[in-house]
């Protein structure tokens, strides 16, 4: 009579090798092989004993009770049957996560199988107690999820999937790796203050900042899942990406960078409310290296004034003195010949530092003679006025608009009138 003689391993997961090996067949016949819900898995020849051998791989079925997948070898022409129910179990297994490593916020994606079908599975991660997710299963027993990786420490850690109502669970391992989740903001001038956050470090550790070329700017200590969170001020350095780098004091350990976009700035224009030809210091933050070409522009006139940085940190500090010009408010543009090469969102966050306001005001500049009998012949020049063709009225002592001209293409105007009849003494 035919039997199975051998089911080895006696239990695998989906995809596993198992070898069956059966006796009593007919010599050369062929054997075909089911097994669980799939109906002929492989068939293979009876040797000239009347035995066989067969090895195949585990496919794609539920656990379900009874928990032994039914074996059955039928041979094909002597129609001998040989049944195993009591022997082989389908092992569940989590057969693939995705990434296999991350930091905390990291979402990942886990597939498993040999569950029962249309169970609900209990996913627990790691050592927080409140990293559990569920899924469920489809009809073969198989079932896929995602989670977000919680905070805590560093290291290998395991993901446990089981089912809720068979208890059978499986394991797998997961990476957690030092991680910067936040940066806010993620770009702005020298001074800014930036919120730094992240996880996937040793509890209670303290590690230490570097940005750009500053080396441990700060330092802060972990709490005890792992994760900090602390702020930093933009030190002065050279515009551009630079990176954002936290790592345990000694350098040992977990290790998580980070880009920040320095944006030039102009951080000082004395005075902020002048006349036509007084003298402006304007100072910048955030530029080139040494020997970039500084370019400002006040107003209307492009380039009043040039200078070269001649430091390594990207500041400089510039003097000029004010053309004529309409009074209001004046826009001081200053802009690096290699720093200041933005396109797009970059190029509209960049604008709003490397531009100032100045406030240009109006005065008589020339009074000519400054005294005089009525029927003198005075000349009067001054800046700083409305733009061309703006209408100037002169008013002299009790007389209300002596005379009156128009503005020049620059603010300017020049005019004489003679000294009306008024008492002597101080007017205006």
């Amino acid at each position: 009579k035919s039997q199975i003689i051998l089911v080895s391993p006696q239990t695998q997961i989906v995809q596993g090798a198992i070898t069956v090996q059966g006796t009593g067949y007919r010599n050369n016949e062929t054997v075909q092989i089911d097994f669980g819900t799939h109906y002929t898995i492989t068939t293979t020849k009876v040797l000239g004993n009347g035995t066989f051998s067969v090895t195949f791989l585990v496919s794609t079925q539920p656990y379900d009770p009874p928990i032994y997948k039914t074996i059955t070898a039928t041979g094909l022409g002597s129609k001998e049957v040989a049944i195993d129910t009591t022997t082989f179990t389908i092992k569940p297994n989590i057969f693939c996560i995705d990434p296999t490593q991350g930091s905390p916020g990291k979402i990942v994606t886990v597939w498993g199988t040999g569950y029962e079908e249309t169970e609900n599975i209990h996913i627990l991660f790691g050592t927080d107690t409140d990293a559990q997710f569920n899924a469920s299963t489809n009809i073969n027993g198989t079932f896929s999820t995602t989670f977000t990786v919680t905070a805590q420490e560093n290291g290998t850690t395991v993901i446990t999937a089981q089912g809720v109502d068979s208890g059978v669970k499986a394991t797998t391992t997961f990476i957690i790796i030092a991680g910067i989740s936040e940066i806010l903001p993620g770009r702005g001038p020298v001074g800014t203050v930036v919120t730094l956050a992240g996880g996937g470090y040793a509890d209670n550790l303290a590690v230490q900042i570097d940005f750009g070329t500053h080396q441990t700017i700060t330092t802060i200590i972990t709490k005890e899942n792992g994760t900090f969170s602390g702020t930093f001020i933009v030190s002065t350095q050279i515009q551009g990406t630079t990176v954002v780098t936290v790592m345990n004091i000694d350098g040992s350990g977990a290790k998580a960078t980070a880009l920040f976009e320095i944006l030039s700035q102009i951080i000082l224009i004395t005075p902020k409310i002048d006349f036509v030809n007084e003298v402006i210091t304007v100072e910048g933050t955030g530029y080139g290296i040494s020997g970039e070409l500084i370019q400002i522009d006040f107003g209307t006139h492009e380039t009043i004034t040039t200078t070269i940085i001649d430091n390594q940190n990207g500041t400089f500090s510039a003097t000029f003195i004010i053309s004529s010009q309409p009074y209001c408010t004046k826009a001081i543009t200053v802009t690096g010949e290699l720093s200041d090469q933005h396109e797009g969102s970059l190029a509209s966050d960049h604008n709003l530092y490397h531009t100032a306001v100045f406030y240009l005001d109006a005065r008589i500049t020339i009074f000519t003679p400054t005294s005089g009998n009525v029927g003198t012949l005075v000349s009067i020049e001054g800046t700083g006025f409305g733009t061309v063709g703006t209408l100037i009225q002169i008013d002299f002592g009790t007389h209300i608009s002596i005379t009156t001209t128009q503005t020049s293409l620059h603010g300017t105007f020049s005019l004489t009138f003679i000294i009306s009849t008024q008492e002597a003494g101080n007017t205006v």
